[in-house]
């Protein structure tokens, strides 16, 4: 884990024009070459990678990539009266073209707890989906079948294996290719920008890789790539920070020759070194293969867009900064106040990191720049993130359309947006939404060609969020994002794909992110699809504590979600309340209760879905937030149900245990304690499993070994021992041994050492609940783990590694390792 700069944000001061912005300037370039090449292949080299997992190699340890922070712009009044947004929930015309929501909609790749933020990423080809985040490469089927996975630095390995972040890939439709760009070996003289290409339409196969010294006088280093391209060039500019200090020192502008990296294997550019005042240049996704101009934009101050160009030959480029300017008369802010926090969330105070108002990607489509970025509402005093998009004339500068999509009420926030436009001038933009009444989700909007200018349709979300966040790795902030892509379909240049993060289900015992894909059908079908309620309709909660249920349902936008008015006096009664698609509260009341559930999108030509929620409310008998029916210890006194039953004893009674009354003591049975668990389950052999585990344990003063109990329970299994005089047991199965050491006679408190072996049975059945089953097979595993000696309980939650071997039919073994600090 790197540690974090604190960092002191310095102000741009502008040599301005009237206008309030710079005339514009030619840039000078030089011409480079990579420093080091290679060849792989993706599918290879996923086997590779497996196969090392298999053999106990370690995932590489947590990291945080400490964005530095950008100079705070020029700050321009602007009028802030919404003269020019449209207002929150409005609607327009469809036109002749009914959306379909959703036409794909499935995982894309989740958190495997190595880094934040996940820098969320990905592309569409015609028969692949390739995801790119900090921590792996994934290749999917179009229908979200897993093909291959890699992780991000053994992607790059063989170009000198770099530190690699902030990836970025794309597909050509052209050329029939993806490309794939990223930085490595942050705050370091070695920073690269890495560049790839593939050798042919699939990803699985070959790649072309480069890698390209950031800075050959290792001043600066290379941060937050942005990738373009046209039919001449691929362009990736990084910002560029001092090594000493993280200061801000300019833009580089890599110009490549496309040709060259597609078919001469060769990574050949004009560099260009922007300090003309601009940040986070974003070349453009040139979606007409006639024009030869290469767009550039960057956000220039809090009421501008700067337009800057490529224009020449290959190997003989002019780049021109500030050829023209984007004004908004609505001003906004450029980040969150302090640069703290920002983001609200359901079930914690804490809140997540809205990022600032710079651009994450910029379209060029039938004569048009298509942009978006979130700004932060109102200026000078803000309390909210909102998305602002934008199509703007690259020629003269002229805003075409302009819009907002914000909550006035600040109840919702829009954060971490990327936008696509289709061949019909359709336009999609996907992001993140956030809210002290949600758990952060992965959210669209679209707007059709024929809709009124300035507008979009309702904010949708494609997939909820499941828990709150908040995961640092010992960081300052919250992170989130920082990307998200959005891009139009290439099979038929009409439907549109976003890949967007959301909150995952913790595991492990952290938080964790995840992202997912999802596809408006924008083709023509013959009739609007009907709402159709896709939530769960069976739910479970547990008394008295925090409960929230999201409903979701497919159709044709708009869609209202609502529960039927005459519920609400029953759901008050018992603690909860209905709000839109919301069901939240804290029910007070053990029992089954029926809710009804209505969708309608009768609006968009489609109906209404009614359906019937049957909501259980479980008791929890020791308040310990656990559902009896799935507390492992619902008298909450230290001896888990499945001990209490083998001895005998009451556990619904926390004054009924196996020793005679509550436990002396409850220790936590940590990695000091317990230092070894082993397990293999032989799944086509029977009596060939093995549960090994060693460790110390508290031993008293005076304390006599001989005829001492000792039980253990681990993840289901329960086995009880009485040790001879010797402190050992052994029988045909299991086998005990504790070594207590005496002075002058005399057993002193102290830790002794003990291991345990139970072999030669079967545990499967045992194991299945904790997940440890052939069929179920994760990278990690939490198992719960009861250790009771001399009258104290040592229990954890034990994180175990695993992995396992199967054959043809599927049978196999697991082997499966005490992994490391228990939670």
């Amino acid at each position: 884990m790197r540690s974090l700069s604190v960092l002191i944000p310095v102000l741009f001061v502008l040599t301005a024009t009237s206008a309030g912005v710079r005339a514009a300037q030619t840039v000078a370039g030089t011409r480079g070459a990579s420093v080091q090449s290679a060849v792989i292949n993706f599918t290879e080299l996923a086997a590779k990678e497996a196969g090392a997992a298999a053999r106990g190699v370690s995932e590489p340890a947590p990291y945080v990539h400490d964005r530095p922070r950008l100079p705070a712009p020029n700050v321009v009044p602007g009028a802030e009266d919404g003269a020019s947004a449209p207002p929150a929930g409005s609607r327009t015309s469809a036109g002749s073209r009914a959306p379909t929501w959703p036409g794909a909609a499935f995982l894309a790749l989740p958190d495997n707890n190595t880094s934040i933020p996940p820098d969320t990423n990905g592309a569409v080809g015609p028969t692949h989906l390739m995801v790119t985040c900090n921590t792996q490469v994934r290749i999917q089927q179009r229908d979200g079948t897993v093909l291959s996975t890699v992780g991000l630095s053994t992607f790059w390995a063989s170009t000198g294996n770099p530190s690699v972040f902030d990836p970025k890939v794309l597909y050509d439709p052209f050329a029939d290719r993806w490309m794939f760009t990223a930085t490595a070996n942050a705050r370091s003289a070695n920073s690269s920008v890495m560049i790839g290409v593939s050798q042919t339409s699939d990803p699985t196969g070959n790649w072309n890789l480069f890698r390209i010294d950031a800075d050959g006088a290792n001043q600066v280093w290379a941060d937050f790539p942005t990738i373009g391209f046209n039919n001449k060039w691929i362009a990736v500019s990084a910002n560029m920070f001092t090594l000493s200090g993280d200061s801000f020192g300019r833009c580089n502008l890599w110009v490549f020759d496309k040709n060259g990296l597609y078919t001469q294997n060769q990574a050949n550019f004009t560099l260009f070194q922007d300090n003309t005042g601009g940040a986070t240049l974003n070349p453009a996704l040139t979606y007409d293969n006639s024009e030869n101009t290469l767009f550039v934009l960057d956000v220039f101050n809090t009421s501008n867009l700067r337009i800057s160009t490529v224009t020449g030959s290959v190997d003989a480029e002019v780049y021109t900064t500030g050829t023209d300017f984007a004004n908004s008369p609505q001003s906004w802010g450029f980040a969150a106040p302090g640069f703290a926090d920002f983001l609200p969330q359901m079930g914690t105070a804490s809140k997540i990191d809205a990022g600032d108002h710079r651009l994450r990607n910029t379209v060029y489509r039938n004569g048009s720049l298509w942009t978006a970025h979130t700004v932060f509402l109102p200026p000078g005093a803000v309390t909210r993130a909102a998305i602002q998009w934008w199509e703007v004339n690259p020629a003269t500068g002229a805003v075409l359309q302009r819009g907002r999509l914000e909550d006035a009420t600040n109840t919702k926030h829009f954060a971490y947006p990327s936008i696509a436009v289709n061949q019909n001038d359709d336009m999609m933009i996907g992001y993140s939404r956030f809210g002290a009444d949600q758990f952060a989700s992965a959210n669209y909007a679209m707007r059709l060609a024929a809709d009124g200018a300035n507008t979009l349709r309702q904010d949708t979300v494609f997939k909820e969020g499941e828990a709150p966040y908040f995961k640092t790795f010992g960081g300052s902030r919250n992170r989130w994002g920082d990307y998200s892509n959005t891009v139009v379909d290439p099979v038929n240049d009409d439907d549109i794909w976003a890949i967007q993060e959301y909150a995952g289900t913790p595991s492990g015992g952290f938080d964790r992110w995840s992202t997912f894909w999802g596809m408006v059908d924008l083709g023509t079908p013959a009739g609007s699809a009907t709402a159709q309620i896709t939530s769960e309709l069976t739910l479970q909660a547990v008394v008295n504590v925090p409960f929230v249920y999201n409903a979701t349902a497919t159709g044709t936008p708009p869609i209202t979600i609502t529960y039927t008015p005459a519920d609400f006096a029953t759901l008050a009664g018992i603690g909860l309340s209905a709000a839109s698609e919301v069901l939240s509260g804290t029910p007070n009341t053990v029992g089954v209760f029926n809710i009804t559930l209505q969708a309608d999108n009768t609006g968009a030509g489609g109906g209404i879905d009614s359906q019937n929620i049957e909501l259980t409310v479980l008791e929890d008998t020791d308040a310990d937030g656990q559902a009896d029916a799935f507390d492992p210890d619902d008298d909450n006194d230290g001896f888990p149900d499945d001990l209490e039953d083998a001895f005998g004893t009451d556990s619904l009674d926390a004054s009924d245990t196996p020793f005679g009354g509550a436990p002396a003591g409850d220790g936590i049975l940590d990695a000091s304690r317990l230092q070894k668990i082993q397990i293999k389950l032989t799944f086509n052999k029977a009596n060939a499993d093995l549960i090994a585990m060693k460790g110390a344990l508290p031993v008293p003063d005076g304390f006599d070994v001989a005829g001492q109990e000792i039980a253990i329970f681990f993840g289901g299994v329960v086995k009880v021992f009485t040790l001879d005089p010797e402190g050992n047991f052994k029988d045909d199965f299991d086998s005990f041994k504790v070594k207590v050491k005496a002075s002058q006679g005399v057993v002193l408190a102290q830790e002794a050492k003990f291991t345990a072996k139970l072999a030669k049975q079967d545990f499967q059945t045992d194991l299945a609940d904790e997940g440890l089953a052939n069929g179920n097979i994760d990278k990690e595993k939490e198992v719960e783990a009861v250790v009771v000696f001399a009258g104290t309980v040592l229990s954890g939650n034990q994180l175990i590694d695993y992995v396992a071997k199967q054959d043809k039919s599927g049978k196999g073994k697991l082997i499966a390792r005490f992994g490391g600090d228990t939670q």
